[in-house]
């Protein structure tokens, strides 16, 4: 993905979370930032830096902007499913959820992981991938679940969940210090 389509899709995916409940100059007040800064993030003209858009994220706290946003940085990763054929109910997606999970599971019970996966045979390599896409599915599923129960949900706010996980996996050792504090561990304790 060119840097002028990831800057005009952050824009984009910006604009269509904001229009409903700000303006540019009461969002750029809360970043804090200038109106005309903030409006040339959203045009595209500029390109947003990771920390705009995590604080425009934590402002605005819709779980389904979030996907859209780590999708529109990277150009890669789960999407926001809006096709004719997707129900977004949560019972629909419990479904679907829980459907997708199974397969990957199946899936990852039956393949062999004994050898380097440098080493499979090429008779392996489509169940290898198929493996992995079934895992993908997964993921996108549980992104959807969890989003549709934190947006739905008043108790249980999408970023403040994160953030628990990730203290979590910090006072388990299951990431670093380092790693902890670029997620702004100052703010997570609060």
């Amino acid at each position: 993905m060119g840097k002028d389509v990831r800057n005009k899709r952050v824009g984009e995916v910006v604009k269509k979370y904001r229009e409903p409940n700000y303006t540019q100059q009461t969002l750029s007040l809360e970043i804090p930032m200038s109106r005309t800064g903030f409006a040339e993030y959203e045009q595209g003209s500029v390109k947003m830096p990771n920390d705009v858009g995590q604080k425009v994220v934590t402002v605005i706290r819709d779980p389904f902007m979030v996907m859209e946003m780590s999708q529109a940085f990277t150009g890669v990763g789960p999407v926001v499913l809006d096709g004719p054929h997707v129900d977004l109910h949560r019972s629909s997606v419990k479904e679907k959820t829980i459907e997708e999970m199974e397969e990957a599971l199946d899936k990852l019970k039956s393949f062999c992981f004994s050898k380097p996966f440098n080493y499979i045979s090429h008779y392996e390599v489509g169940s290898f991938k198929d493996t992995i896409k079934e895992m993908i599915e997964a993921i996108t599923a549980l992104n959807h679940m969890v989003a549709v129960m934190c947006k739905e949900s008043e108790s249980a706010d999408y970023v403040e969940m994160w953030k628990a996980h990730y203290r979590y996996l910090y006072s388990h050792g299951y990431i670093s210090k380092g790693q902890f504090e670029k997620f702004g561990a100052e703010e997570m304790h609060s």
